[in-house]
C-alpha cells in the first residue's frame, strides 16, 4: 500500500533538490572560470613565445650587423693599407648595416608596445654600448 510522504520527508526532498541545484550552479561557475583562466594563460603564454621568437630573430639581425661591420672594417683597413680609401666601395656594406639597424630599432619599438610594463625580458643593445 502506498503512503503519502510526510511533511518532514517533503521538506527534506525539497532541500536536497535545492542543494543539488546550488552545487550544480557552483560547479558550472568553477568550470567556466577555470576555462577562462586557462584560455587567458594560454594567450599570454603564446604571446611570450612569439616575443621570444622575435628576440631570437633580432639576435640574428644583431649578429648580421656585426658581421657587416667587421667586413666594413676589413675593407677599410685593406683600402687604407693600399692608400685607396674610396667611399663608393663601402656603400653596399653601409646600406646593409643601415637596413639591419632599422629592423632592430623597429622591433625594439614593437617590443615595448607588445610587452606589459611589468614584464622585463633581456633586451638587445644594437649600438654596442
Amino acid at each position: 500500500m502506498w503512503r503519502s510522504p510526510t511533511r518532514k520527508a517533503l521538506l527534506r526532498d525539497i532541500r536536497i533538490r535545492q542543494l543539488r541545484a546550488e552545487l550544480k550552479r557552483r560547479l558550472k561557475w568553477l568550470a567556466v572560470s577555470s576555462w577562462r583562466a586557462l584560455l587567458n594563460f594560454n594567450r599570454w603564454l603564446w604571446g611570450m613565445v612569439g616575443i621570444k621568437a622575435q628576440d631570437i630573430y633580432v639576435a640574428t639581425l644583431v649578429s648580421k650587423r656585426h658581421d657587416e661591420l667587421y667586413k666594413i672594417g676589413e675593407k677599410c683597413y685593406e683600402l687604407y693599407r693600399r692608400g685607396h680609401l674610396v667611399h663608393d666601395e663601402l656603400v653596399a656594406h653601409l646600406k646593409r648595416v643601415e637596413m639591419l639597424d632599422s629592423q632592430i630599432d623597429a622591433w625594439e619599438i614593437e617590443r615595448k608596445i607588445l610587452l606589459p610594463s611589468d614584464v622585463q625580458l633581456d633586451s638587445h643593445n644594437s649600438k654596442g654600448e
